[in-house]
């Protein structure tokens, strides 16, 4: 029995005793965020973006390049300038956010983006493009994101020196550690 009994012990250890823990795990996001919150007016909703993403003119200038990472690599999300449609995509500059953290909140209504610095809202694009490739058919859980970098240095060594790659493998590793929210490339190019 007491063996029973150690078992269920480690077995709730590890997996935190938490349904939001089980919840965040099910989203599958890289990085995992800090904290994932379901909306606990309906935390079964989804936001369907199949007609895209609305956006109005008023975007702080630190979410600009966010913005421009959206329409080029944001596959799935079609993003349309207006004032009449729904969901939109809202931008906020909180200044009470550290550098690098991000606060995503989607819902009915829309989606908010919520950051104090570009790196900020780069980030939370990040998160909302991973979102929606989880849900191809154009569906975002409702849901608060909340995540800062853990580590201030995050990032990534090629050495070019004594392999080779190409211009392209380069950009698209340069892809990959932006979408996996690493902020340092370290390229060895000679071996002097």
């Amino acid at each position: 029995m007491k063996s029973l009994y150690r078992l269920l012990l480690i077995f709730g250890f590890f997996t935190g005793f938490s349904t939001e823990r089980i919840q965040s795990q099910q989203l599958n996001l890289i990085p995992l965020p800090a904290e994932i919150r379901p909306d606990p007016r309906s935390p079964d909703g989804y936001l369907s973006t199949s007609d895209g993403l609305f956006f109005k003119d008023e975007i702080p200038a630190e979410a600009m390049k966010a913005m421009a990472y959206l329409r080029a690599y944001g596959s799935f999300i079609s993003l349309h300038q207006t004032d009449q449609r729904l969901p939109v995509l809202s931008f906020f500059k909180n200044n009470q956010l550290l550098p690098g953290q991000y606060r995503l909140h989607c819902s009915a209504g829309g989606i908010k983006l919520f950051a104090s610095t570009a790196e900020g809202f780069f980030y939370a694009c990040q998160t909302l493009v991973q979102l929606q490739q989880l849900h191809p058919n154009g569906k975002i859980p409702f849901a608060e994101i909340t995540d800062r970098p853990a580590f201030n240095w995050r990032g990534l060594h090629l050495d070019v020196c004594r392999h080779f790659f190409s211009v392209e493998e380069v950009k698209r590793i340069l892809r990959v550690m932006s979408m996996y929210k690493l902020n340092v490339f370290h390229w060895h190019l000679t071996d002097d």
